[in-house]
């Protein structure tokens, strides 16, 4: 509601709508932009020149607001555009309350959480001139129209904006996880675990750090985050792997029995090359081979779909990989590149290793999967076109019961191939 609307006499305020209906051009954001930009002048005059000069297209007006939120006074300037940061390069849609936890941790320097570092709620979103907004039906925050994370990704990858972003949020998330009153205790039993797990509501923040740290540190990663990460994953901190191994838990709570947990793996599983190959160094390959929860680094890394991480790991001659599971895995996932390069370390037998509970071959699963360029790929390496399950189903049959068009062409081609010679 504008409070001065009544001094504005008839034919201005119908200027002002006929001007902003004029360049509108069929959106509802930009109209809602520029009259927020006029309205917001403290005279007739000062709006009459804003109503000249009003930003006449999305992006635009996108920068106008930014300039706006950073001629704020300092503090509320960078609130403002933290959050903006916040929201644009965070891995989901933050709550009100990650939101605010995740400020006080940014600009802590303290070993311990003061709650009374947290932003006001109520005022949270004010200094972001409109462009952060509440999200009802969720309790989160979001843009307030899907353009702006268009605009805002223009700037980021020009480094006009948040150039360090990434690396920000990852400190903030090693922050939170370091504070006194965050620290899991090692479980003992089941009331130890759901005790752990009742942190995230007493620290809405935690979640996310344990969750997201290392999808930060693979998008902005230099020596000085490298460093950082191993400290973070080194026995120094033992609270630290608690953590981790509680982000397992997150993850799976059947997970919980696991007594071990090794850097290696988060490393793996996050796709942090030169994090794992510096664990490597440091501890020795023998960490390759060890399973947490029955998953070795290469099962977790082929899980992700991490094909720098499996070529790391295979590039460890004294180091003996069980391919079968890893093949499974990518093969059913679609990972053509990791299948070549599991193949490319295998042995003669490799390309027709039988899999599944089911004793299916790797051309069965991705007949099956309908993966029409990994099957190309496997019978180019000679695989068993007739090979048979435990229910002596063939490659065919699989793809005809899953009603893969594709593959069953490619397949009975190369039976009519294989029947004229």
């Amino acid at each position: 509601m504008d409070e001065n609307y009544g001094d504005m006499d008839d034919s201005f305020k119908k200027e002002i709508t006929d001007i902003i209906v004029g360049t509108a051009d069929g959106m509802f954001l930009l109209p809602a932009l520029q009259i927020q930009s006029v309205l917001e002048q403290t005279s007739i005059s000062k709006r009459r020149a804003a109503l000249g000069t009003m930003p006449r297209s999305l992006e635009d007006s996108f920068q106008v607001n930014i300039d706006i939120i950073n001629g704020q006074t300092p503090e509320r300037a960078h609130q403002g555009m933290e959050i903006l940061k916040w929201t644009y390069l965070a891995e989901r849609q933050l709550t009100v309350a990650e939101l605010c936890h995740a400020l006080a941790a940014t600009d802590s320097m303290s070993d311990s959480l003061d709650l009374n570092d947290l932003p006001f709620e109520n005022t949270l979103l004010n200094y972001c001139h409109g462009l952060v907004i509440l999200d009802e039906e969720t309790s989160s925050i979001r843009f307030v129209h899907k353009s702006l994370q268009e605009f805002l990704k223009k700037k980021h990858e020009n480094k006009e904006l948040f150039e360090t972003g990434h690396c920000d949020i990852y400190l903030t998330c090693l922050n939170y996880m370091k504070f006194k009153e965050t620290s899991i205790t090692e479980p003992t039993d089941k009331s130890d675990y759901q005790c752990n797990v009742s942190l995230f509501d007493r620290f809405p923040f935690l979640k996310y750090s344990i969750c997201f740290w290392g999808e930060h540190v693979r998008e902005q990663i230099d020596q000085e985050v490298t460093d950082r990460t191993l400290e973070f994953l080194s026995n120094e901190y033992p609270h630290f792997l608690l953590h981790c191994r509680l982000y397992i838990v997150v993850m799976s709570e059947a997970m919980y029995e696991s007594q071990e947990f090794y850097g290696l793996h988060l490393a793996a599983y996050f796709g942090l090359v030169g994090v794992a190959s510096a664990i490597i160094d440091r501890f020795g390959d023998n960490l390759i081979t060890l399973s947490v929860c029955e998953k070795t680094p290469m099962l977790l890394a082929t899980e992700r779909g991490h094909e720098a991480i499996v070529r790391l790991l295979l590039e460890k001659r004294n180091a003996i990989h069980d391919l079968a599971k890893p093949l499974e895995i990518a093969i059913a996932q679609g990972f053509e590149k990791i299948v070549g390069l599991l193949l490319d370390n295998g042995d003669e037998s490799t390309i027709n290793l039988k899999v599944t509970d089911r004793s299916e071959s790797l051309l069965s699963c991705a007949a099956m999967n309908g993966h029409l360029p990994i099957c190309l790929l496997l019978l180019e390496r000679d695989a068993d076109i007739e090979s048979r399950d435990n229910n002596v189903s063939t490659p065919l049959s699989q793809a005809s019961y899953e009603g893969r068009m594709d593959v069953m062409n490619l397949l009975l081609e190369r039976h009519r191939y294989r029947i004229a010679r």
